[in-house]
């Protein structure tokens, strides 16, 4: 049974990642990255992906946020110049993206397949409480770390 999820969710992800470059010839940078992707999509584990500059790390939460439609992946970057950045490459992508500044509408947040927010605001108990209703109402994917090594250190 394994065997077939595994290939299962090869297929779907390298479907999607076909779809989302809108190239049938698209491929992952590595096998790292396909399995990173992989178990991403599962979400049955916790997943620490460690890749090279330029390895596509952001495609780990980008490609099953863009499958799993209806969810959220809340993306904790360490500087607003990353937020703004990575606003931008999810909407190249066709991803619905807000950055979290403040409580914000409930629509736009609660509509968007990726929220970012800045680790700073993170902390804020409106951003908790956007967290807990997420999670409460099941539309919440994951909570993903970007550049965690620049806010660790």
């Amino acid at each position: 049974m394994k065997d077939a999820e595994s290939l299962d969710l090869s297929v779907i992800a390298l479907t999607a990642l076909r779809e989302i470059y809108d190239d049938i010839k698209a491929t992952f940078k590595s096998g790292e990255q396909m399995r990173a992707v992989k178990l991403a999509l599962r979400r049955k584990v916790d997943v620490l992906t460690i890749l090279p500059t330029g390895g596509g790390k952001s495609l780990v939460f980008q490609l099953p946020a863009w499958v799993e439609k209806d969810l959220t992946t809340v993306v904790i970057v360490p500087f607003v110049a990353l937020a703004e950045e990575m606003k931008d490459r999810c909407i190249d992508m066709g991803l619905s993206c807000y950055v979290w500044r403040d409580s914000g509408t409930i629509l736009t947040r609660e509509s968007a397949q990726v929220v970012i927010v800045g680790v700073e605001y993170a902390v804020h108990s409106d951003f908790q409480q956007l967290l807990i209703q997420m999670k409460s109402t099941k539309k919440l994917a994951k909570i993903v770390l970007d550049e965690c090594h620049i806010m660790l250190t």
